[in-house]
């Protein structure tokens, strides 16, 4: 990988940072009402695309927002299909825990076995982020969401730098966190912030292995 700390500081190098994180952020806020998740995906995807083809400032134009929008509702469908599962097992863990509380022994251990899995399917979809971002990036359709030998390959082919992407997400991840100090306006900022570091860190680790960005139409 080129240089992770890179990740961190390269949208401040482009001339139109500010304009570009500020409508961002206007995506971001919108995203509390569901109607910005998609732009804010679709830029995400851009990102680590323009990464991926070694542009010195991969930060994306908000130009066509038709485009960001398409692919990124693309994207929202595959991450909530993979979701699904998560969703199922906890309400079938609460019910039984709520069901069998005071009652029965067994629905209680059941549901805390269901709850046990939700929290490990949670962290094993989390890990899976990086090969699902990267994949439907070097082909931005529905199907390459679900690769999961490609992501299995991709995983164990590249652990190390696999692992310091993943652990570095969620550095940025909690990083953002700190902008609840500076009230909404701050968390709002830090989040988009954070998100931009995640997708140029998954550029750099698509880089590595060799992934292309596709080809302009």
């Amino acid at each position: 990988m080129d240089d992770v700390g890179k990740a961190f500081t390269y949208m401040f190098e482009d001339e139109d940072w500010i304009t570009k994180i500020v409508v961002g952020v206007v995506f971001i806020l919108l995203s509390f009402a569901l109607v910005g998740i998609p732009f804010v995906l679709g830029y995400v995807v851009e990102t680590i695309q323009n990464v991926l083809a070694g542009r010195p400032k991969p930060l994306p134009a908000w130009t066509n927002v038709g485009e960001k929008f398409a692919k990124g509702l693309v994207l929202a469908v595959a991450l909530l299909i993979w979701t699904i599962p998560s969703l199922i097992i906890s309400s079938l863990g609460t019910l039984a825990q709520g069901v069998g509380d005071g009652r029965s022994g067994l629905l209680v251990a059941v549901g805390l076995l269901f709850t046990c899995f939700t929290f490990i399917y949670s962290i094993g979809l989390g890990f899976m982020m990086p090969a699902i971002f990267i994949k439907f990036a070097e082909k931005p359709e529905f199907a390459s969401a679900f690769k999961i030998n490609d992501f299995v390959s991709m995983i164990t082919n590249n652990v190390g730098n696999y692992v310091v992407v993943f652990l570095l997400a969620i550095v940025a991840q909690v990083i953002a966190a700190f902008g609840f100090i500076a009230l909404c306006v701050g968390v709002l900022f830090t989040i988009f912030w954070s998100y931009l570091v995640i997708a140029h860190l998954y550029g750099q680790l698509g880089r590595s292995m060799g992934v292309q960005p596709p080809s302009p139409a």
